[in-house]
C-alpha cells in the first residue's frame, strides 16, 4: 500500500486549522484508529459511515462543497497544460504540484479547514462537532491516502468525466 503523504499532511492540516474541540477531536482520532468506523462510503460530494460509539452505532454523514463548472474547468486546463500531471492521475497518483497549481487558482479540493463542510451525526450529543463526525475525518485520512483520487469524487466530481475531459484513460481502479 503507498501512501500520499502530500495528502495526509494537508488533511491533517484542515482538520488541525478546523474548530474542534481538542477533546472531541482527541476521542474522534481514537475512535478512527480503533477501528470504530465502519462502512465507510463515499458518493459524489458525500460520505458516509457507521461510527460506534460508547453507548451505540451512529450514522455520520459529511456533505463536501462541490467545485464549480469554472472550477473545474479550470482543474481541466491545469492538468491538461502539465504532462507531468496527467502521467501521474493515470497512474492513480495525485501529485503534490496540483495542489499547488490548483491554489494559485483559489481552487482547494481539500480545503484548509473542515469547518464549512455540511456534517450530520444521528447522536443525541448536544456538543458540536460530534467525536463521530471527527472520527469519520479521520476515516477518510486514510482512504484518500490509499486512493488519492477519491479527492475529486469529494469535490463532487465523477472520475469518468475528469477523465474523459483532460483525454486520458481512466485505467486505475478504485
Amino acid at each position: 500500500m503507498i501512501i500520499n503523504k502530500s495528502i495526509q499532511y494537508k488533511w491533517l492540516e484542515a482538520i488541525k486549522n478546523t474548530d474542534f474541540d481538542k477533546k472531541r477531536l482527541n476521542r474522534g482520532e481514537e475512535y478512527a484508529y480503533s477501528d470504530n468506523v465502519t462502512d465507510l462510503n463515499i458518493n459524489n460530494n458525500e460520505a458516509t459511515a457507521d461510527v460506534e460509539g460508547n453507548y451505540d452505532n451512529y450514522e455520520v454523514e459529511i456533505n463536501f462543497k462541490k467545485l464549480s463548472s469554472k472550477q473545474f474547468e479550470t482543474l481541466v486546463e491545469v492538468i491538461k497544460s502539465n504532462p507531468e500531471i496527467s502521467s501521474e492521475l493515470s497512474n492513480g497518483n495525485l501529485p503534490y504540484e496540483l495542489f499547488e497549481l490548483l491554489e494559485e487558482e483559489n481552487i482547494y479540493i481539500i480545503p484548509n479547514s473542515f469547518d464549512s463542510q455540511d456534517s450530520y451525526c444521528d447522536c443525541l450529543d448536544d456538543i458540536r462537532p460530534y467525536k463521530h463526525i471527527i472520527a469519520v475525518y479521520y476515516a477518510l485520512l486514510q482512504e484518500v491516502s490509499e486512493k488519492p483520487l477519491v479527492l475529486f469524487e469529494l469535490n463532487g466530481i465523477p472520475l469518468k468525466e475528469l477523465f474523459e475531459k483532460i483525454e486520458i484513460p481512466l485505467s486505475v481502479g478504485l
